[in-house]
């Protein structure tokens, strides 16, 4: 089940690119849940923000369990993660970013949010 606890719109106007993201926050203990941060266009139904599974699609997350093991012990203290995603994007989009786990279980410190946008060229 996931979990979303933050949502911020982000307005880019950008042609055609990749979007490399990492989600920093340190977890009071340990919550056996994956956090990830994704962003992409949502979809909007009646001026609606609609989050379903087409959202949260082709992001691809970079090595999620290696990144987290401390986090499935429970008794562990001050987890400090680092959550990697990327993610391709299309130009000139209204962008939702979303953060997503059990980040609020007993209490995270978000501490920031890195955003890298580039292109590949041929």
């Amino acid at each position: 089940m996931v979990m979303i606890q933050a949502v911020v719109l982000l307005n880019i106007h950008l042609p055609l690119f990749n979007l490399l993201s990492i989600f920093h926050h340190v977890n009071d203990r340990g919550t056996k849940h994956l956090s990830s941060l994704v962003i992409n266009k949502p979809d909007t139904i009646s001026g609606n923000i609609n989050l379903n599974n087409e959202f949260f699609a082709d992001t691809y997350y970079i090595n999620p369990f290696v990144d987290e093991l401390d986090n499935l012990d429970q008794k562990r203290e001050n987890i400090d993660s680092l959550t990697p995603s990327l993610k391709q994007l299309g130009a000139n989009q209204k962008l939702l970013m979303c953060m997503a786990g059990d980040l609020f279980n007993n209490n995270a410190l978000i501490k920031g949010v890195k955003l890298f946008n580039f292109q590949f060229s041929s």
